[in-house]
């Protein structure tokens, strides 16, 4: 089984990256046919696949396997593809629509205030900037998809009050099992699922 891990874990970057391509075809394809809000919600979904975050918000000494590790990580990503994906088969509703809102919502406020956290974190190594991995997909991708998800409330098809519960409720349930409850699963200081390509952006940081 762990053999079984491992050899996903070093394709599915390249699966979720075409699963994306894929969206966006499609996107392309049916720009003139699909409602504003089924194509936000596509390419909000293909956005996963290029949205990363790192280990330094916890301030551990081994970033490199906890508190998140590979496995963790790619559950955290890929279950937000394949639900983006299932809404779109199903057809996406303004209550879907609003779910897609706030998980924009959600990926501003997280990367915004840990940018804040690391350059704190690291201002005596250097980090003038809050710059951190995924703040340039959530400001020029999440960001205006969240601007035209709220144009399209007003003209295309608004969400109703009980849409608004409903997405709220079940926007919580997801981000809990994506992020506190894959994490929670696989967290393991001893994982054999550790980062092995080094530090990254905060390379230069880590010396």
């Amino acid at each position: 089984m762990r053999q079984l891990g491992k050899i996903w874990l070093s394709c599915w970057l390249y699966v979720i990256t075409a699963i994306a391509g894929i969206l966006i075809g499609l996107t392309c394809a049916n720009w003139s046919v699909w409602t504003m809000q089924t194509k936000l919600v596509a390419l909000g979904t293909a956005l996963l696949a290029f949205h990363v975050m790192y280990n330094l918000m916890e301030e551990d000494n081994i970033p490199d396997r906890y508190p998140m590790n590979q496995m963790s990580d790619m559950w955290t990503n890929f279950i937000g593809i394949i639900f983006g994906c299932f809404c779109l088969v199903i057809g996406v509703t303004p209550m879907l629509a609003v779910m897609q809102l706030l998980l924009c919502f959600g990926e501003m406020m997280a990367h915004i205030s840990s940018g804040f956290h690391i350059k704190k974190m690291l201002q005596d190594k250097g980090k003038k900037t809050i710059y951190n991995p995924g703040l340039f997909t959530t400001l020029f991708g999440y960001l205006p998809i969240a601007i035209e998800l709220v144009i399209s409330f007003f003209t295309e098809a608004a969400p109703g009050f009980t849409d608004v519960i409903l997405a709220i409720v079940c926007g919580g349930i997801m981000m809990g099992i994506e992020l506190p409850g894959a994490e929670k699963v696989f967290k393991d200081k001893n994982t054999p699922y550790a980062y092995t390509w080094g530090h990254g952006y905060f390379e230069k940081y880590m010396k």
